[in-house]
């Protein structure tokens, strides 16, 4: 699908990333009615798992200590590139 995107589109890729600690309190702190109950062994283990494919991105954004506006910011920013 992504090749096929490609070939009509101008495609780019971004991972966001944050601290594995961050990450835990991020889901910890959800409203659990309205997101899917997951343990803090499956973040971790969800986590390693992205780690381990080692994804080729065209951009990379550290979500932390970012407001909503920074990251806002940023990805215009790359759209724009």
């Amino acid at each position: 699908m992504f090749s096929s995107l490609k070939k009509d589109f101008k495609v780019i890729t971004i991972a966001v990333t944050a601290s594995s600690k961050l990450c835990l309190d991020r889901v910890r702190s959800r409203d659990g009615s309205i997101h899917v109950n997951i343990s803090d062994e499956q973040v971790t283990r969800i986590n390693k798992m992205v780690d381990f494919r080692k994804l080729q991105t065209d951009f990379v954004i550290i979500n932390e200590r970012k407001s909503k506006f920074d990251l806002i910011q940023e990805l215009k920013s790359l759209i724009n590139k």
